[in-house]
């Protein structure tokens, strides 16, 4: 509900009533109404990674530093470049479904990838935040967006 975000009183109308035709009126300060109880994300970082895992590879211990001083409640990464499951044997543009929420680790190199990966962003930060993939049908683009528990 839109109740969360306060309204100015305006002037009562000369009938006496709201002149808000229904909204709903606080006469509270806003301050009072902002609090950090509401669970609203306060810290939200944005990254293009272009490629998370060369970006873990050669820069884990940077990354791993950034993220544990910024604590952010939300982080989302832009071109992971890690391919979605599909049905085995699925290729490029086929048109199948794919399971964009998991990563495609037929190869022995999408199994390595996975594996730095698991090895190192989600170790490492699981228990803080839960993680949602949008992967692409291909090894291009993709999101994962870290939302903190």
């Amino acid at each position: 509900p839109m109740d969360r975000f306060p309204v100015r009183k305006r002037a009562a109308d000369a009938t006496g009533g709201s002149a808000l035709n229904g909204t709903k009126v606080f006469e509270e300060p806003a301050k009072k109404l902002c609090s950090t109880t509401l669970d609203d994300p306060q810290t939200v970082i944005s990254w293009n990674v272009n490629g998370l895992v060369v970006q873990l590879r050669n820069n884990w211990s940077l990354i791993k530093t950034f993220l544990e001083s910024e604590q952010p409640d939300v982080l989302c990464l832009q071109e992971v470049r890690l391919p979605a499951a599909g049905p085995k044997g699925c290729k490029r543009a086929d048109g199948q479904k794919r399971r964009r929420g998991e990563a495609k680790c037929d190869s022995a190199q999408e199994k390595a990838d996975w594996d730095v990966v698991q090895k190192t962003l989600i170790s490492t930060f699981a228990g803080g935040y839960t993680f949602h993939w949008s992967l692409a049908d291909w090894k291009y683009s993709g999101t994962l967006m870290m939302i903190r528990r």
